[in-house]
């Protein structure tokens, strides 16, 4: 136990719950997934291999084989950094196209949406040279494709009114308790606020939990998850999430966002801290911020410089 030794401190008591359900339930999926990506690679022998995302344990692994056979990779971001992403090394820890111990697998290239995640990931000690800016192909779909979007349409699908306003919640994973209490301070918000509800799922998420607190609050809310989210965001007045890369999407298509956060545990990511999100942090503080939002366009406003260049930074030319 004396390599959990920080600062002096045993801090095996705080890790070993997190150790303990990472050895008992997903070290044999990653153990499979590496054993069959080692025969993929041999068998394949690709030129070049591609992979939409870079901190996923999956994703260190590919790297580390492509590595270890000579494969150059490519890395494409597949959402919004956050606080708890493994994009941060020791110097000389990260370095691309070496397979080595004590070396960190990372990419040949990584793409990433705009100057913002560059930086990030070179103050990570990712090499020179090694990081990208491309945007993201999803993000101009907002632009290239914006007639395509119809509210009145979607609007009718969901049993829902287009003239009136419409509020989007759009979920993460999160504990059950937090989801309870969270989704059940959005719903009965909007309801105070005259406004109608869609939420969102996350593709990892059920709709267990989400139709009991439906159901507890009597309310008409239109619980979605597997339909096209630009065609929610394009429909709403405001979006409301908690961490997701949904609220860069929200802010291209020029809706204001809130961040909801009664976790009592810091942002995972910098939306409000960045001044482009409206921050909520306690349920009471919840619906005089959708009415602000709704009925008094000054608030928002007097934020949308902030929001223009956040957008300009995570998403490149999206927002422009």
């Amino acid at each position: 136990l004396s390599s959990f030794e920080y600062r002096h401190k045993n801090i095996w008591p705080v890790v070993e719950r997190q150790f303990s359900a990472y050895f008992s339930s997903r070290l044999r999926g990653h153990v499979r997934d590496a054993e069959l990506l080692k025969i993929m690679i041999e068998e394949d022998r690709p030129r070049i291999v591609v992979y939409p995302g870079e901190t996923s344990e999956f994703g260190k692994t590919l790297f580390h084989l492509c590595n270890m056979h000579g494969i150059p990779t490519v890395g494409i971001q597949h959402g919004a950094f956050n606080n708890y992403l493994g994009c941060i090394h020791k110097k000389g820890e990260s370095v691309a196209g070496r397979a080595a111990p004590g070396n960190c697998p990372i990419p040949t290239k990584t793409f990433v949406y705009g100057t913002k995640y560059e930086k990030m990931l070179y103050s990570g000690n990712y090499p020179k040279g090694s990081v990208v800016v491309t945007g993201s192909q999803r993000f101009d779909g907002i632009i290239l494709d914006r007639n395509k979007f119809d509210k009145k349409l979607l609007c009718k699908s969901l049993g829902l009114d287009h003239r009136k306003k419409t509020i989007a919640y759009v979920t993460s994973p999160l504990s059950i308790g937090d989801t309870e209490v969270m989704a059940s301070g959005v719903i009965e918000a909007a309801k105070l606020a005259g406004a109608q509800l869609i939420i969102k799922l996350h593709p990892s998420e059920s709709f267990t939990i989400y139709k009991k607190v439906v159901k507890e609050a009597k309310s008409n809310v239109a619980l979605v998850r597997d339909i096209d989210l630009y065609d929610v965001l394009d429909a709403c007045d405001i979006m409301i999430t908690h961490l997701s890369t949904a609220a860069i999407e929200a802010m291209i298509f020029g809706k204001p966002v809130i961040i909801l956060n009664t976790t009592g545990k810091p942002d995972r990511v910098d939306y409000v801290k960045k001044g482009a999100a409206f921050g909520v942090y306690r349920k009471e503080e919840l619906l005089p911020t959708i009415q602000k939002l709704l009925y008094d366009r000054q608030f928002y406003s007097r934020r949308l410089k902030k929001i223009r260049s956040f957008v300009f930074e995570t998403a490149y030319l999206a927002g422009d």
